[in-house]
């Protein structure tokens, strides 16, 4: 069986048993704050990352962080954010990192499997 270790940055988005039912891993961790996020990234890297963008205290909070990985160097892997609001520029913002944006969970759901099928290929 294929791990896909996945990092959810989260709040309150996508209910992380979904993904876990839905693609069968044990891999599966669940980050709720900036430094912790950043710890784990850097001592234990995700093969990808799914964020929400909006936070409680920052609209703009999920593409913050990833900016600063990006630029920092701490993550070089696939993100995807799981997001209803996709105004204001935040296409363009999740663009600029290299993301994919995602409004529904089916969608995602079949951007993860695919992720575990690519590297089920690499491996």
């Amino acid at each position: 069986c294929i791990q896909l270790k996945l990092y959810l940055l989260t709040q309150s988005m996508l209910d992380p048993s979904i993904a876990d039912t839905k693609l069968n891993t044990d891999s599966l961790t669940i980050v709720k704050n900036t430094n912790a996020s950043e710890r784990r990234i850097t001592s234990n890297p995700p093969d990808l990352i799914v964020s929400d963008i909006v936070r409680v205290d920052n609209y703009n909070a999920g593409l913050e962080i990833t900016e600063n990985f990006r630029t920092e160097g701490l993550f070089k892997g696939p993100i995807c954010f799981y997001t209803a609001d996709r105004g204001h520029g935040k296409i363009g913002r999740a663009n600029k990192v290299g993301a994919l944006i995602f409004t529904k969970p089916t969608p995602l759901l079949n951007a993860l499997r695919e992720a575990l099928i690519l590297k089920g290929n690499k491996g």
